[in-house]
């Protein structure tokens, strides 16, 4: 298992900017780009995966916990039936959550694809679930990202195609239960 703190304020995936590139034999081509913040965030959020890259790089299935902590509103918004005071506290013990733009999926695909990136992991399809807790949460402190991979049986599965380890055996038990082994 791995488990480590980003103590940045979590950004999400951003939509490629599309544009038309005039060439100079008048023809019109498409160009598809990553905007400029989006590389910025990108390249932070590298920089701290950078510190918590395992020696091997993961290559079975994992679930993945993400928890994205925002700063809290300053005010309470109108579906709060209660005072501020009364929304910072549900807010901080995390009875209310945020339900503002980003959506929970656009952080979670941010930083999948920072990890497939830094090769902490083969590709982000590994991921076959999501840890229990995975979301958007308030925080008054540091806005950050949570982070914890969990490695599915890593003893006894892993990916088609791949080398075992000399100690992994065949799977004992009824025929089509267990993971393929390599």
């Amino acid at each position: 298992m791995i488990k480590f703190i980003i103590p940045i304020k979590p950004t999400a995936q951003m939509r490629t900017a599309v544009g038309a590139i005039k060439l100079g034999n008048g023809k019109v081509r498409g160009n598809a780009h990553k905007k400029k913040e989006q590389v910025s965030n990108e390249e932070t959020i590298k920089a701290f995966l950078a510190q918590h890259k395992p020696e091997r790089q993961i290559n079975c299935a994992v679930m993945l916990g993400v928890k994205v902590f925002l700063q809290v509103q300053k005010t309470a918004p109108d579906w709060f039936n209660g005072s501020t005071k009364e929304f910072h506290a549900a807010a901080l013990k995390h009875i209310v959550r945020p339900i503002t733009k980003p959506d929970a999926d656009n952080f979670l695909k941010q930083i999948q694809d920072c990890i497939t990136q830094m090769e902490i992991w083969r590709d982000d399809s590994l991921v076959v679930g999501y840890l229990s807790g995975t979301g958007k949460y308030y925080t008054d402190g540091t806005p950050r990202w949570e982070i914890e991979i969990q490695e599915l049986s890593p003893d006894s599965y892993c990916i088609p195609g791949t080398k075992a380890k000399a100690s992994r055996k065949k799977s004992a038990g009824a025929p089509g239960q267990g993971a393929l082994l390599c």
